[in-house]
């Protein structure tokens, strides 16, 4: 019996099971075909998963750093800047006002940072309160216009929000170009150092991020 094929789907995929059996006192090889488009699909979407942020959406750590991995280690390297994220304030949002609201406040800075990106670049959840944004063969002026982007939509967020809280974070830029002789650790590493140098410059600033009383 032959399986019907719906010429809507693009890929098609069939499962075979081939047995060997006698008809008329003769060796034959007994074919039996079964759709399983339904299952590939599935496991695709299980595939692609595998790769997000549960809670934003985006590029897990997972994937992004082996997207990072590949680049340098490429023998067709291209240069690229790499910012280091880190959200302020995301500890006292969970003390006030809950985890929800954690939640609600990680999700918003993900956005904010997406709408300030250009289609080429890449930006992926490190995990808790830390991002990462890949400008693949950008300097780090790109990097810096983007930064002062991202800014200006966390403002415009917090003039449309009602949140009892400000969206803020600290940032920090290292670029990589073909020829360096450094680990993906240690240029991560680096990146969080320079975070680090604006995270603790802000301390000394009490109204960042804001909260309402």
């Amino acid at each position: 019996m032959t399986p019907y094929f719906d010429p809507a789907k693009k890929d098609i995929w069939i499962m075979l099971s081939v047995e060997l059996v006698d008809y008329l006192q003769e060796p034959c090889l007994l074919i039996g075909t079964t759709d399983v488009t339904g299952f590939k699909a599935e496991e695709e979407k299980l595939s692609a998963h595998a790769f997000l942020d549960e809670l934003t959406g985006i590029m897990n750590s997972r994937k992004g750093l082996n997207v990072l991995s590949s680049l340098i280690n490429s023998r067709q390297a291209q240069p690229f800047t790499l910012c280091y994220i880190d959200i302020n304030g995301l500890k006292t949002v969970n003390d006030r006002y809950g985890h929800n609201k954690g939640d609600h406040f990680i999700k918003a800075i993900c956005r904010a940072i997406q709408k300030s990106l250009c289609e080429e670049d890449l930006l992926f959840r490190m995990g808790g309160d830390e991002f990462i944004i890949l400008f693949p063969n950008q300097p780090p002026e790109a990097a810096n216009q983007a930064w002062a982007a991202i800014q200006l939509e966390f403002d415009r967020n917090h003039q449309i929000s009602r949140q009892p809280y400000k969206l803020s974070a600290s940032h920090g830029i290292c670029y990589y170009h073909p020829g360096m002789n450094i680990s993906l650790e240690e240029l991560l590493e680096m990146a969080d150092q320079e975070m680090y140098k604006e995270k603790r410059s802000r301390r000394h600033n009490p109204c960042t991020p804001s909260f309402q009383k």
